[in-house]
């Protein structure tokens, strides 16, 4: 038995598919690792801080292993970096990830504290 379809409804369903397969291409993850933390009293101190960063165009999601799971907005320079900032109960966070993976995590508490992060991030395309 043969079925027939339209060009048309065969064209809408192939644009359907590669659309969906477009923006699923658009999703970015990057893992990243902070080793080395200067507080504001200019002290430095070797930390192990990993997080999963994953955003789709301005929205995004920053995930701190042992911390919490925070959504953020996210910006891209024309050199290549990323940055993405979130709040949390206590404080305004800025993740700012170089083109070539060099990362910056600044904390800014409320009581005027700062902290600084700093580390690499490998990223990749996530389809789904």
């Amino acid at each position: 038995m043969r079925t027939s379809i339209s060009r048309a409804a065969f064209t809408a369903i192939i644009t359907t598919v590669l659309s969906s397969a477009a923006v699923a291409a658009q999703t970015e993850q990057r893992n990243c690792r902070f080793t080395l933390a200067t507080k504001s009293d200019g002290q430095q101190a070797d930390v192990d801080w990993k997080v999963a960063i994953a955003n789709k165009d301005s929205s995004g999601r920053v995930v701190v292993t042992g911390s919490g799971d925070y959504k953020a907005k996210a910006k891209k320079f024309k050199s290549g970096a990323m940055e993405f900032s979130f709040k949390t109960e206590v404080s305004k966070e800025n993740i700012t990830i170089g083109a070539k993976g060099e990362a910056l995590w600044d904390i800014q508490f409320k009581n005027g504290d700062f902290l600084a992060y700093f580390g690499t991030c490998s990223a990749a395309k996530v389809t789904s």
